[in-house]
């Protein structure tokens, strides 16, 4: 391909063989859809990766909806993974499950891990499509602000039109500000009141 010199292989997907590597020394998990798709240099030198059948296209929505079915799966099957992590996170993965009791192990520190983040971005997601469709439905800055000071059981929930007031005044310089930008400024507001 190119001038590279690397060309596209396909290989059909088949189930590992026991205790080795799957097909032509590309590692394949047979749990796994898809064949194994990689580059072969000129020099022989390999570089497979397994098809991803995930990057098929599809909505947003699909996407959330497939995203909590697969989280919902009460099923026991797992499958082998290989990701390259950070070594001091590993490490500190490590001493988290051994000394701290974080998790039983750290797969299922890992994957406790990885599914709170997915339930973070599957939610997020399904907010951000929500308001696409119903703008007004968004809450402002101040509102934002006033549920954060509620929360925190701050003093600040109890002046709303302060809120609102420093709000609109953070918004103005700083568009991207958020709801504890709004209750520092209303903090320094009620100071100097």
């Amino acid at each position: 391909m190119g001038g590279l010199g690397l060309k596209l292989f396909s290989i059909p997907a088949r189930p590992r063989p026991a205790g080795g590597l799957g097909v032509r020394g590309a590692r394949h998990t047979s749990g796994q859809r898809g064949g194994v798709v990689g580059w072969v240099g000129v020099e022989g030198a390999k570089r497979c990766t397994t098809g991803q059948w995930y990057n098929q296209q599809m909505t947003k929505l699909t996407a959330i909806d497939e995203i909590n079915r697969l989280l919902d799966d009460a099923g026991k099957e797992t499958t082998n993974t290989s990701m390259r992590l950070p070594v001091a996170l590993r490490d500190a993965a490590g001493i988290a499950v051994a000394q701290l009791g974080a998790a039983p192990s750290t797969t299922a520190l890992a994957s406790a891990a990885l599914r709170t983040t997915l339930e973070a971005i599957v939610m997020q997601a399904a907010l951000d499509a929500h308001y696409a469709e119903h703008p007004e439905a968004r809450p402002s800055l101040a509102d934002l602000a006033l549920a954060a000071a509620e929360l925190d059981d701050n003093p600040l929930a109890q002046t709303p039109e302060l809120l609102h007031q420093a709000a609109e005044q953070v918004g103005r310089r700083h568009p991207d500000a958020n709801a504890d930008d709004v209750l520092l400024w209303a903090e320094a507001l009620a100071s100097v009141a």
